[in-house]
C-alpha cells in the first residue's frame, strides 16, 4: 500500500464524493413534480368592479382542488407553486435579486425550510391573500444589514410586502439563485408579479400507483408540461453504483464460497485424521457445531446473493418501461432500457432545483464509480503482491 500513496488519496477523495452524492440523492424525497409555463396575469380593470374577477392563479387553484378528488388514498399532500428567477427585491436604498416563489397551501409540508425568526404563513393568509412574505437570511442581510428583519417591508414589482419570517440560508446544488423570497400565490397574482412557470408538487402514498394517476390528471390540468418523479430520478441516479456494488458483492460472494469450500475440505481431512485416533461418538459434538457453522456460512452466502439480486433488480420495478411487452431480440430490450433518458433529450424541459440537484450528483456517480472500479483492484493486487514479497 505504501507504493501507491497518490492512488490511496485519490481513492479516498472519490469514495468521499460517492458517499456525499448518495447522501444528497437520498435527500431528494419521494415527490412528484409537474412543471408548466405560467400565463401572464391581466391587470385589474379601472375603476374596480363590485365583484373582482378571478385571477388565472385562482382558477388553477380551484381546478387543482377539483382534480385532487381523484387522488384519494394515493396522494397525501399537494401544492401549487409559482416560480420566477432573477426577481428584483428592494428596501429603502438597498436592492438585490433572487428567486421569487409564490406559494399556496401545503407548500411548507412538502418543502420544509428551517425558520430562524418570525412565523410561517397561516392557511387563511394563503387562501385569501395578504401582502406578506418570508425571506432567506441572506436577503435580510443584503437589504437591512440584519438577520431578524421581521416587521420590515420588502418591495417586489412596485408592491410592498411585510416580512413575517426569515428562513435559514441553505443554497444547494441546482438552485439557480443564491436566495429568494416567498409570497402568497393569490397575492402575487393580484399584483401581477411575473411568474415564469408553475409547479404542482405531490407526495404519493407508497404502493398506491400515484404516478400514473398524477400524470393522467396533470395532462388534463395543464397539457404540455414536464413530469418529474424524484424517487425514479434518485433510483436512476444510482444505477452505475448499483451495477458496481452488485459485481463487487458477487465477487466477494464467490470468494467467500471458495473459502468455505476449502474450509470444508480441510475439515473433512481433519475429521478423518481425528477419527483414526478417537471414537466417532466423542467427536460428535465437535462434528455438529462445525457442521452448523458451515451451514450458517452457506446460508449467509445465499442470503447475500438474494440481497444482491434484489438490489440490482429494484430499478426494474421503478422503471417498468425498461421491460418490453414481448421479449424478442436484444435490440428491443436495449431500446426499452434507454427510454428512461428520453425525457432528458427533449428540446425544452422545465426542471426544478431538486431535479437539477439529482442530475448533478448522477453525473458525479457516473464518473467516480468507474474510476473506483478501476483503481481499487490495482491497489488490492499491489497489496497482495507486497505481502507475498514480504513472506
Amino acid at each position: 500500500m505504501k507504493k501507491h500513496p497518490f492512488l490511496i488519496v485519490l481513492l479516498i477523495i472519490m469514495l468521499a464524493l460517492i458517499a456525499y452524492s448518495m447522501f444528497e440523492i437520498g435527500q431528494a424525497g419521494n415527490t412528484l413534480q409537474y412543471l408548466f409555463l405560467a400565463e401572464k396575469e391581466e391587470p385589474l380593470p379601472d375603476p374596480l368592479p363590485e365583484k373582482l374577477p378571478k385571477t388565472k392563479a385562482q382558477h388553477l387553484l380551484e381546478q387543482l382542488k377539483d382534480t385532487s378528488g381523484d387522488w384519494q388514498n394515493i396522494i397525501s399532500a399537494y401544492t401549487l407553486t409559482g416560480i420566477s428567477e432573477k426577481t428584483a427585491f428592494s428596501a429603502a436604498n438597498q436592492s438585490t435579486q433572487g428567486t421569487l416563489t409564490a406559494v399556496s397551501n401545503g407548500h411548507q409540508s412538502i418543502y420544509y425550510k428551517q425558520l430562524l425568526f418570525g412565523r410561517f404563513f397561516y392557511d387563511e393568509e394563503l387562501i385569501k391573500g395578504r401582502h406578506i412574505c418570508l425571506i432567506d437570511e441572506q436577503v435580510a442581510i443584503a437589504l437591512f444589514r440584519i438577520g431578524d428583519a421581521v416587521g420590515r417591508k420588502v418591495s417586489i414589482g412596485g408592491h410592498e410586502y411585510e416580512v413575517m419570517g426569515v428562513f435559514k440560508h441553505t443554497k444547494k446544488v441546482g438552485d439557480y439563485e443564491d436566495y429568494g423570497v416567498y409570497v402568497p400565490l393569490v397575492t402575487a397574482a393580484d399584483d401581477c408579479l411575473p411568474l415564469a412557470y408553475y409547479m404542482v408538487s405531490a407526495l404519493p402514498v407508497k404502493g398506491g400507483g400515484a404516478r400514473v394517476a398524477f400524470k393522467t390528471s396533470m395532462d388534463s390540468f395543464a397539457p404540455g408540461g414536464s413530469l418529474w418523479d424524484l424517487n425514479r430520478e434518485a433510483v436512476g441516479a444510482t444505477l452505475v453504483l448499483r451495477v458496481f456494488l452488485f459485481i463487487a458483492g458477487l465477487t466477494a460472494l464467490i470468494l467467500a464460497i471458495r473459502f468455505l469450500n476449502k474450509a470444508v475440505l480441510r475439515f473433512a481431512d481433519s475429521y478423518q485424521s481425528r477419527l483414526r485416533r478417537a471414537y466417532a461418538l466423542r467427536l460428535l459434538p465437535w462434528f455438529i457445531w462445525r457442521t452448523l457453522l458451515f451451514a450458517i456460512g452457506y446460508g449467509a452466502c445465499a442470503g447475500l446473493f438474494a440481497l444482491l439480486v434484489g438490489y440490482i433488480l429494484e430499478p426494474v420495478y421503478i422503471f417498468p418501461e425498461w421491460i418490453p411487452t414481448v421479449l424478442v431480440e436484444w435490440k428491443d430490450i436495449n431500446e426499452a432500457f434507454w427510454k428512461v433518458w428520453q425525457q432528458d433529450a427533449q428540446v425544452m424541459s422545465l426542471r426544478s432545483s431538486q431535479v437539477m440537484r439529482l442530475k448533478f450528483f448522477t453525473t458525479v456517480l457516473q464518473w467516480m464509480t468507474p474510476l473506483v472500479a478501476a483503481i481499487a483492484p490495482v491497489m488490492v493486487i499491489g497489496a497482495l503482491r507486497g505481502k507475498k514479497t514480504d513472506v
